[in-house]
């Protein structure tokens, strides 16, 4: 599907399986899928082919020739796993309900953090995928706990940097 066939509608109708979709209603009753996105009357199903068709043709191309843009030596962030970055953020969402928000920032000793990432790693490697506590993925409760630690090792790095 290319992203010029699809048209995009207010009206209460799939615009891809052309079903009409009342008001308020949230599931194609052709297709069976969810409306992502109530303005466009998008079914699930059309924004899976829709963004997939469109992440097909994103081709980023690193040869200067179009223009100058000095970035060469940059950090090419459109390489981090979003899906990855996305659970880190639910983490840190539950800590901050569960406590306070940044509270994270107020542990004196990090490596209490390197306690709680072998503590997750522990149940993932004993094949509990789910933290009880938080209804979230052990591996995302890691992530998170690296990288309060990381975060930490770098304010320590720019400590010592400070004193030279």
């Amino acid at each position: 599907m290319r992203f010029s066939e699809l048209k995009f509608e207010k009206a209460g109708k799939c615009c891809v399986c052309g079903i009409a979709l009342p008001v308020g209603l949230q599931v194609c009753e052709d297709c069976e899928s969810e409306i992502s996105f109530e303005a466009t009357g998008l079914c699930a199903d059309s924004w899976d082919s829709l963004r997939e068709s469109l992440l097909n043709s994103i081709h980023i191309d690193w040869d200067l020739t179009d223009g100058i843009k000095h970035d060469q030596d940059k950090v090419r962030m459109h390489m981090l796993p979003w899906d990855a970055i996305y659970s880190v953020a639910e983490i840190m969402e539950h800590g901050a309900k569960k406590y306070t928000e940044d509270n994270w920032k107020t542990i004196k000793d990090p490596r209490r953090y390197e306690s709680a990432m072998l503590r997750h790693y522990v149940d993932a490697q004993k094949g509990e995928d789910i933290d009880p506590d938080s209804g979230l993925l052990h591996w995302a409760h890691i992530a998170c706990n690296a990288l309060f630690r990381l975060h930490f090792a770098i304010e320590e790095n720019k400590r010592k940097e400070k004193e030279k």
